[in-house]
């Protein structure tokens, strides 16, 4: 599920003109290196996350440490469904996401490659409905990273006319890690990991609460826990 705001804004002429992509500069003036696409989709594939031809959309990838470039195209099976969706094809916004794979850390042969999936976005902006579009650049802009979470700029530019058509501010990505990996589909996406806090001050404060977690079997050691905090806990 998701939730959002939408507000109608005063714009000045100027920042109604979408922005223009210069490819070739893009990658000369990043520094970017190429990359191996197929060799990229083994790894998620290594991952558990099993993309089929129609969602084998990126062809091309350049990155650096910070920023991502990628060229993206529908597959020839979908390109007559592209003009049956609103806004574009979910196939090709998916891939775009795929760019992120660029700047993740990793080695070659997958070692300490771990993909990250999205679970918020702060807002974005439709430029121009691309219904009917099936080629598109991708670029990825890193603002934010720690050991769980990435938070990046996605842009999307018509491979034709070099324009902005969409784009993403604040996508923030959590690192799907093995301990994920193994539990059931719905802990895959998303999750919270407790971290245990001994404090003498909190254990003073709730000694006399008397709680009943209600739990599934899957969260038996948060409410093991709970249990060794709060004294008067029953778990059921």
């Amino acid at each position: 599920h998701s939730r959002g705001e939408a507000r109608l804004m005063q714009t000045d002429a100027a920042s109604t003109v979408p922005p223009l992509i210069n490819v070739g500069e893009v990658i000369i003036s990043g520094n970017m290196l190429q990359r191996d696409v197929s060799q990229l989709y083994e790894l998620l594939t290594l991952n558990e996350l099993h993309y089929g031809p129609s969602f084998r959309c990126m062809q091309e990838l350049w990155s650096n440490d910070r920023e991502a470039l990628g060229r993206i195209s529908l597959h020839t099976s979908e390109r007559d469904n592209s003009s049956a969706f609103f806004v574009g094809h979910p196939a090709l916004l998916d891939a775009c996401l795929h760019s992120i794979g660029g700047i993740i850390e990793g080695q070659p042969d997958g070692t300490n490659f771990s993909p990250f999936l999205p679970v918020r976005v702060l807002s974005f902006r439709c430029w121009s409905s691309f219904t009917g579009c099936s080629d598109v650049w991708c670029r990825v802009f890193s603002k934010f990273r720690d050991s769980k979470t990435r938070t990046v700029d996605v842009a999307l530019y018509s491979r034709d006319t070099r324009m902005l058509l969409f784009e993403f501010h604040d996508l923030v990505l959590v690192r799907q890690t093995p301990r994920q990996r193994e539990r059931n589909a719905d802990g895959l996406l998303y999750g919270v990991f407790w971290d245990p806090v001994d404090s003498p001050e909190v254990r003073a404060a709730v000694s006399d609460v008397r709680v009943v977690i209600v739990s599934e079997q899957q969260h038996s050691r948060l409410c093991e826990a709970i249990s060794d905090l709060l004294p008067h806990a029953s778990t059921v």
